[in-house]
């Protein structure tokens, strides 16, 4: 790809307007820089001084050398529009030797602006501060401390040096960050590098086909210039002169009311008078000719204008679509209030699926329903769903997270169930949605309720005795042992006779899939997770209740922390021998490459599709207890004590009897877990292939089930594509609380969207209570992106997220703490991280309130989150 300047350039040159000579490195070269440990082959930079002799040939003039030397500006371009988040070198070419030699102050002032961004984010006195030689000497003294300054004793190294400059900003933390919230991580995978012949302009400017302010009524085009290079107008330091030229009467120009009280300098005088009509025209020519309304970069010097780069407007288009998917999101919450559907929690499911992409979504929303594989997993724990939950579910996707509606939730055990869950204790701790409805519901004391009860307590009855006896199946049963799963066979994963098959055949193929996904190899990973939340209830109920929170709690922590867990084991095994055995990752990918980061999300690919994110790095070894089930018997005689010194130990045996099986049931919930994602890989499997044979890349992830086979059909969808693309990149953006409620529906975005960046409310001594997953004490920079973390020194960075897969987390043992805004103590995440000795801390929208490179300590004892 040529990235957008690369791309605009021939689109520009193909509809006849001027465009300094130029050469593009493609993002396939950033990839490959990378892939390479940030370098390229001699073969390929020969190609570049091949491509530079070109440029040589088009000018008369030579690189670097000679009475006018030839200079380049080096210039990202993205696949995505960037504006300012990379780098950009002007007059590559000028090197130290020469300059010195040089007694024109231009030269000096454009060699300044050349070496300026080789300093990255060292420190520079202001410009003007200091005589432009001063100022030069100031910067090389600082590139001499980075070692850059050899690189400009010659042309080829600098622009060797300006390339690999504008890849590695490519890998900051100010584009990821900005991938992400626009929705580009998935499709954008590097950056362009165009190399074009510097221009030396008298003015530079910007000029816009409709005005982008009032995009919609503003009938008029606006350019805004400045003297000489257009870097200080594009990087916001000049005020620009600044006109608006009517688009159907060019004559009809007006300067702005910007530059009507300033002198124009000669320069801009003379581009105003020969320049500026010249330039509407072109670019009204240039907008019929892309079919879009444009901003274009251009450079103007005595008569000769010549254009750099063009693109889109869209951030006034992209304004009023996200106002207005908001507002439809709003209105949708408002609506379900009016049905009597007002209070939603976010679901733990979107602790691993936190914003699922349509199809993906498509997929668990039915499962989870009364009709799916989780309602099977009820009627066959003696539960009895209703037919309205069957048919509508209790999960709803709000603002791209999925949350639950707790009333109807309590109707997965039967109708009229007479416990709900209390909203007040919700809207305190949103994590008691796990331990199920405990508050009687008064509404059901009506003259017809003494008639349902009998059938309710038969279910009520009938589940009892039901939940007791499977837990007693699985807590007995070998870990090897499947036959508690009816129906369950050994999964293959779909091989390559997918490619002969017809597409209908293929949908068969995908419903195949998902059957045995979700209705037989789900059930193992749900029904001991279940079991074993109601066992560990037990535990931290009877604990806390006898001993109290200060004495319960760290003990309760260490019984969570013995919990052994044989997957992360056996990856551990496999990955701490990778660096020194390529069989060792061959062995990895072959047990476990249907896993990888974001494992969930249909749309995110396998470790054995990319197999450069495996780690490659000693990773923090698991504890070492071994991979059996076997408790560490101190921890629990430590437990014992405690409860004979408060006069309990007539419940010792019940309390540990209830510990072990919750150990069981989750080393159980595990190991179901890595089954089901063997089945779910299936699925993606045949998914790829589809998007492979409709054409559709990604964008398969953006339509149903049902639409994909319309589309199949001939239907159009791309329209709704775009838009749902649009949607998720809002939703993206910002983070909604744990606890939605119509009536306040209307504040939810406000409140996302306005909030100021500092410290919450309730922090004093700047500290913030938190809520413990994994225990320990750590310290480090805040990075927000996992990917990010990877290239730190171990034990220096703390992960602030607002959510993690537990996929990526194996890749994360280098971080000193995680942070995320939700998950519970029994999370897949939770136990890892345990597992890890990995500290781990829950603070509601804390990704709002801290900034990367900000130095925090987690103290995940005491549940506190310091800052520095």
């Amino acid at each position: 790809m040529l990235g957008g300047k690369g791309a605009s350039l021939v689109r520009m040159h193909a509809a006849g307007l001027t465009v300094p000579p130029a050469f593009t490195l493609t993002t396939a070269v950033c990839q490959r820089y990378f892939a390479e440990n940030r370098s390229l082959p001699r073969e390929f930079w020969k190609k570049v001084w091949q491509a530079v002799a070109e440029l040589e040939r088009c000018t008369g003039q030579s690189f670097g050398a000679g009475q006018a030397p030839l200079t380049v500006a080096v210039r990202s371009g993205a696949p995505a529009s960037m504006p300012g988040l990379m780098a950009t070198i002007l007059h590559c070419g000028l090197v130290e030797p020469y300059v010195r030699h040089i007694d024109d102050e231009t030269i000096w002032h454009n060699f300044a602006s050349f070496i300026e961004p080789l300093c990255g984010a060292a420190t520079l006195p202001p410009p003007g501060s200091l005589p432009i030689r001063a100022y030069c000497d100031a910067i090389l003294r600082t590139l001499e401390e980075s070692g850059r300054r050899a690189a400009l004793q010659d042309p080829w190294d600098s622009l060797q040096l300006a390339i690999s400059l504008i890849f590695d900003s490519w890998d900051s933390d100010a584009v990821r960050r900005y991938s992400e919230a626009r929705g580009l991580t998935a499709s954008v995978e590097g950056t362009a590098v165009t190399v074009q012949v510097m221009f030396a302009a008298d003015v530079s400017g910007v000029a816009f086909s409709r005005n982008p302010l009032d995009f919609e009524s503003d009938d008029h085009l606006v350019v805004e210039t400045v003297a000489g290079l257009g870097t200080a107008l594009v990087g916001g330091r000049a005020t620009p002169d600044r006109w608006q030229v009517e688009r159907k009467l060019l004559t009809c120009v007006k300067q702005a009311d910007s530059s009507a009280s300033r002198e124009i300098c000669p320069r801009i005088q003379d581009f105003a008078d020969r320049g500026l009509l010249p330039l509407c025209r072109e670019l009204l020519r240039l907008e019929n000719h892309w079919g879009a309304a444009l901003d274009v970069e251009f450079g103007y010097s005595d008569g000769q204008l010549v254009f750099f780069q063009a693109r889109p407007i869209e951030t006034i288009r992209e304004q009023l679509q996200r106002e207005q998917i908001l507002a439809t999101e709003q209105l949708r919450l408002e609506q379900l209030g009016n049905a009597g559907r007002g209070f939603w929690v976010r679901h733990n499911l979107a602790e691993t699926l936190p914003l699922p992409t349509p199809l993906t979504w498509d997929l668990w929303r039915q499962f989870m329903s009364g009709s799916g594989g989780y309602g099977d997993l009820h009627r066959r724990l003696g539960f009895q769903p209703t037919r309205r939950v069957c048919s509508e579910g209790f999960l709803e996707l709000l603002y791209g997270r999925i949350y639950t509606d707790p009333r109807r939730l309590t109707e997965m055990f039967c109708g009229a169930w007479p416990l709900v869950f209390d909203q007040d204790q919700l809207r305190a701790d949103p994590e008691l949605l796990r331990a199920g409805p405990t508050r009687f519901d008064v509404e059901q004391l009506d003259p017809w309720f003494l008639l349902r009860w009998p059938f309710v307590g038969l279910v009520m009855a009938r589940a009892r005795r039901r939940m007791q006896m499977v837990g007693d199946q699985l807590f007995q049963a070998d870990r090897s042992d499947r036959q508690i799963v009816q129906g369950a066979r050994p999964l293959e994963l779909p091989g390559s006779d997918l490619v002969d098959l017809p597409v209908p055949r293929l949908f068969e193929r995908l419903d195949e899939h998902c059957q045995r996904a979700f209705h037989e190899a789900a059930c193992e990973m749900l029904l001991p997770g279940a079991l074993a939340v109601a066992s560990w209830s037990a535990v931290e109920r009877d604990i806390l209740g006898i001993l109290g929170a200060e004495s319960g709690r760290p003990l309760l922590n260490r019984l969570l922390a013995d919990i052994p867990d044989p997957i992360l084991d056996r990856q551990h095994q496999l990955l701490e021998h990778v660096p020194s055995s390529p069989q060792s990752l061959s062995k990895f990918l072959a047990e476990f490459g249907h896993r990888g980061p974001n494992e969930l999300e249909l749309s995110a690919p396998r470790w054995r599709e990319c197999p450069e994110l495996v780690p490659r790095h000693p990773q923090r070894p698991p504890r070492g207890r071994g991979p059996g089930l076997r408790a560490t018997w101190h921890v629990v005689r430590e437990v014992a004590r405690a409860l004979s010194a408060a006069g309990a130990s007539s419940l010792q045996g019940e309390i540990l009897g209830q510990y072990c099986r919750a150990r069981k049931f989750l080393v159980q919930r595990e190991q179901g877990k890595d089954r089901f994602l063997r089945a779910y890989a299936g699925i993606r499997v045949v998914t790829e292939e589809l998007a492979r044979r409709l054409k559709l890349g990604n964008d398969l992830y953006f339509l149903t089930v049902a639409e994909l086979r319309a589309f199949s059909q001939g239907a159009e969808f791309h329209g709704q594509i775009a838009y749902r693309k649009t949607e998720r990149a809002v939703f993206q953006s910002f983070s909604p609380p744990l606890v939605l409620e119509s009536e306040t529906g209307h504040s939810v975005v406000a409140r996302i969207d306005k909030a100021p960046r500092g410290r919450l409310p309730g922090m004093r001594h700047r500290e913030i209570g938190a809520k413990v997953l994994s225990a320990g004490r750590a310290s480090g920079r805040v990075v927000l992106d996992w990917r990010a973390s990877a290239q730190r020194q171990p034990g220096t960075t703390v992960l602030v997220c607002r959510t993690i897969d537990p996929g990526a987390l194996p890749l994360l043992a280098h971080l000193s703490a995680v942070v995320v805004e939700e998950g519970g103590l029994l999370s897949h995440v939770a136990v890892l991280a345990r597992r890890l000795s990995l500290p781990l801390v829950v603070v509601p929208q804390i990704t709002l309130q801290v900034k990367a490179g900000e130095l925090i300590q987690v103290d995940a004892e005491q549940g506190v989150v310091r800052f520095s």
